[in-house]
């Protein structure tokens, strides 16, 4: 499985490169998947495209270290239920998973 797999069809109107299989990486997302240093965070505003880079790490490091537990947080449970599992399904989902 390649990290690529775990993202969604792009969905930004107006991509000049938009099919049923494009997806579509911000440059932050990029960083940060491909950051060697052994703690790394994403900052940005609402919206800025974390969450689901996030998810697709805590996933990632899950299945590659034997033992491995994680934990997902939010300030709030609503914020956490509304997106965050929301997404970190969707990226089960797409790894075969769920």
């Amino acid at each position: 499985m390649k990290i690529e797999d775990l993202f969604p069809p792009c969905t930004i109107e107006g991509c000049k490169d938009k099919t049923p299989l494009h997806i579509h990486i911000l440059p932050l997302q990029q960083e940060f998947l491909d950051a060697t240093e052994r703690f790394v965070a994403l900052i940005g505003g609402y919206g800025s495209g974390k969450t689901l880079p996030a998810c697709i790490m805590g996933h990632l490091l899950s299945i590659s270290i034997p033992g491995n537990m994680g934990i997902i947080l939010r300030r709030s449970l609503p914020k956490l239920h509304d997106s965050t599992e929301r997404i970190f399904l969707e990226v089960l989902e797409r790894s075969g998973e769920l």
